[in-house]
């Protein structure tokens, strides 16, 4: 049996530095203050310290990472090293850089800062301890006492704390336009989501309520193939899906195909005008000349059937096949939203078409990045092997998450014998901690008993319910939503999206986000629209 060797513990993390100076401006701005107050350097690897006195050098004069004049930088100064070993590995780790950076072309500055800082004071601590061990074993007081009142803590102003009125750096970065911390948007072609939801951001905590069957698995993972697609590294943590169910989903949402075994019609739902439904308009642009409600105002019923070995779709005989919604006026304030259908004939998707559009994507578009998908069993495992599970990623497989999914936090494995209120508090806690330590976005849910009513008034109201046991997700969390849907909504391809809570900003608890979704084909969020007279079907 061959085993593999490991490189020193401190390789990956110095390896992974001077790729942030060589390539990160942010980063180097953000080292250069404590990396110039170390005495003696703060790195293992000889030729490190090297490339990184070049990458420090190169700011103080430029204000910007060397980047890709690292390797003239390096032909400038080669013939100034005398240990040939040093210039042989630091033009084989410079060669090699072209393909590592291809993989590291969005690193988490923030989370590495953070790694660089404990590493350099680590590396710290264990200078003054060796320095310590020799001067004891002389038994020569007087020296260890020395190094220890000598020695100086090296910090970065953020971790030590920063003065919000006068500190003139922090001031100018709070009120710059370019938020650092985004991660990504949501896409605007999926309708006023975007708007609605606004961007992710590393260190937020965001948080779904639904009941039961609502969609929120799907739409977790849509939300992570999503930010995948943007260039960033997904962690999915789940205790509901089966792998088997994971790739399923996965590739049918890529491919917008049906499972392999529904084949025939299936409905999607689009946007409509209550004006086209009634017959009742009559501008130009609109897409028909007919309607399609009753003399009640009702829509026509649908109904599926199987069909010599395909599913067939079939509308009530009012329905004449020349309706076409209409969306001409969308955006306009009369525009009447409603829902209505397309009808689409599917083949079901094969495992041939879903290897071949697995692979395009990975090669085209996801750029070295990856959703990973992992199966806790409910119940099985806690926050803290959560943390252990990350831990591993990073160093055995250098995969280090963007975005954590957990599917759901609440059957996570409680580490104390509190009530269930407490319990959960604890780990909904600890879901927020990992976004802030590891500087990365964390989305979850849970189950609820959330609903909606009407009040005495008439118009809607929302209760915030209870989130099972304990109201602490809602108090933890950056941004808190509802999910709600009636069985008609579920049938008709609609669920409702509400804000319950925003930390950062104003939010609107009425407004109600409209989202036609279509599992048949894996796609949690076709279109997305917030419809003020959309009434809420029982």
């Amino acid at each position: 049996m061959t085993i593999k060797t490991r490189k020193p513990p401190n390789s990956k993390i110095e390896r992974k530095i001077i790729i942030g100076m060589i390539v990160s401006s942010d980063f180097l701005k953000e080292i250069q203050p404590i990396y110039s107050r170390y005495k003696e350097t703060p790195f293992s690897l000889p030729w490190a310290a090297i490339i990184a006195d070049w990458c420090i050098e190169y700011y103080n004069r430029y204000k910007n990472a060397p980047d890709k004049t690292i390797q003239d930088i390096f032909h400038n100064h080669q013939k100034t090293i005398y240990d040939k070993d040093q210039v042989e590995l630091i033009e084989k780790f410079l060669t090699g850089l072209s393909e590592e950076w291809e993989e590291e072309n969005d690193l988490n500055i923030p989370f590495l800062l953070d790694e660089t800082e404990k590493h350099f004071r680590l590396q710290a601590v264990k200078k003054i301890n060796e320095r310590l061990k020799l001067s004891i074993s002389r038994s020569d007081v007087d020296e260890a006492e020395h190094i220890i009142s000598d020695f100086e803590r090296v910090l970065r102003p953020g971790t030590i704390g920063i003065d919000p009125i006068g500190d003139i750096d922090a001031i100018e970065e709070a009120f710059s336009s370019e938020n650092k911390d985004i991660l990504f948007h949501l896409p605007e072609d999926l309708g006023a989501i975007s708007r609605f939801m606004g961007p992710f951001e590393r260190g937020s905590l965001t948080c779904f309520m639904g009941k039961e069957g609502a969609g929120k698995s799907w739409f977790l993972q849509e939300l992570g193939l999503i930010a995948v697609k943007a260039g960033h590294n997904v962690l999915f943590v789940s205790m509901e899906m089966s792998q088997r169910q994971s790739i399923t989903r996965i590739h049918q949402n890529l491919s917008s195909e049906t499972k392999q075994n529904r084949i025939g019609d299936i409905l999607i739902p689009v946007f409509d005008c209550k004006l086209n439904q009634e017959n009742n308009c009559s501008k130009s642009k609109r897409s028909c000349n007919i309607g399609i409600l009753d003399r009640y105002g009702h829509k026509p019923d649908w109904k599926q059937e199987f069909i010599n070995r395909e599913y067939k779709i079939s509308f009530h005989p009012r329905v004449s096949s020349k309706y076409i919604p209409c969306m001409a006026c969308r955006g306009d304030y009369n525009y009447q939203g409603d829902t209505w259908f397309i009808k689409k004939k599917k083949r079901g998707l094969s495992t041939a078409k879903a290897k071949k559009k697995g692979l395009t994507l990975t090669k085209s578009k996801l750029k070295g990045k990856k959703f990973k998908f992992v199966r806790y069993p409910v119940g099985t495992k806690s926050m803290k092997d959560l943390i252990i599970h990350i831990g591993n990623l990073g160093f055995y497989e250098n995969f280090r998450p963007d975005l954590i999914i957990t599917d759901y936090f609440s059957k996570f494995l409680p580490e104390n014998k509190e009530d269930k209120r407490h319990q959960l508090r604890h780990i909904i806690e600890k879901h927020k901690a990992i976004a802030q330590e590891y500087h990365c976005a964390v989305l979850t849910a849970s189950q609820t008993n959330i609903t909606r009513k009407d009040d005495k008034q008439g118009s809607k109201a929302i209760t915030k319910g209870s989130w099972q046991e304990s109201m602490a997700p809602q108090a933890e969390s950056d941004r808190t939503f509802a999910i709600n849907q009636s069985a008609t909504q579920k049938r008709n391809g609609i669920m409702l999206l509400n804000m319950l809570k925003e930390r950062d900003d104003e939010y609107d608890q009425i407004k109600d986000l409209t989202i036609l979704y279509s599992h048949h084909i894996g796609k949690a969020i076709l279109d997305s629209e917030i419809i003020n007279n959309f009434e809420e079907e029982e």
